[in-house]
């Protein structure tokens, strides 16, 4: 226990913080460098209508969704055998 204490006095000994000699003093800048004026910008949400993630209906298109037609998605009745066929 006491080599323990002993050892641990030693690491505490090296990490203590060196001074800094007297001559390397830490000097401001000669002046603060020149900024201009806050200026707030205002804020145009115009350009952000066309960003999204819905479907768009074009007028033009008879009220059918733009992504549907522009997709090629082919909606097609299934081929299932008549019950008049399968009886005769």
């Amino acid at each position: 226990m006491h080599k323990e204490k002993v050892s641990r006095r030693e690491i505490g000994s090296l990490t203590i913080s060196k001074r800094f000699p007297s001559y390397q003093k830490i000097v401001p800048p000669p002046s603060p460098p020149c900024l201009e004026p806050y200026y707030r910008k205002p804020l145009n949400f115009s350009i952000l209508d066309d960003i999204g993630h819905g479907i768009k209906v074009s007028p033009g298109l008879g009220g059918c969704p733009a992504g549907v037609k522009g997709l090629g998605w082919a909606f097609s009745v299934p081929d299932v055998p008549s019950i008049a066929l399968m009886g005769a």
